[in-house]
């Protein structure tokens, strides 16, 4: 589940996690997160957030909701922050995750998509087609 404070980064680790994944950038959960070692995948939704999740160090993003911020958000972010590597989720299933992946983004995380088994074959179809 998401991380929101530093004391779920501590049970995430204690845990046995490998990462921790955030909705949104707090930069305190970030922190905590590299203290105990841990990668740390906030979500963004703006440049602004963006650039100051680069400036603190962070170049892997979660996009959240990437269905509202929608495929060319992706492109127009590329431009001024390329060095930004980012994983869209919120909204994503096999009809539109092929858009996003030919935007720039390098991973398009599905949630809801994989509970139906109509998505399944389209998913595993468009994985093929991006290996």
């Amino acid at each position: 589940g998401p991380v929101l404070v530093g004391a779920q980064v501590a049970a995430a680790a204690d845990a046995g996690a490998r990462f921790t994944v955030a909705p949104g950038l707090d930069l305190a959960v970030a922190d905590a997160a590299a203290a105990r070692g841990l990668p740390h995948l906030p979500g963004v939704a703006t440049p602004t957030e963006a650039q100051q999740a680069l400036r603190h160090g962070l170049t892997w993003l979660k996009a959240f909701p990437a269905i509202s911020l929608g495929p060319a958000w992706f492109k127009a972010v590329a431009g001024p922050l390329p060095q930004l590597r980012f994983v869209a989720t919120g909204g994503l299933d096999a009809s539109n995750a092929g858009a996003f992946l030919q935007a720039g983004v390098r991973v398009v995380a599905v949630g809801s998509a994989l509970s139906d088994p109509t998505q399944l074959d389209a998913l595993a179809k468009l994985t093929r087609a991006t290996s």
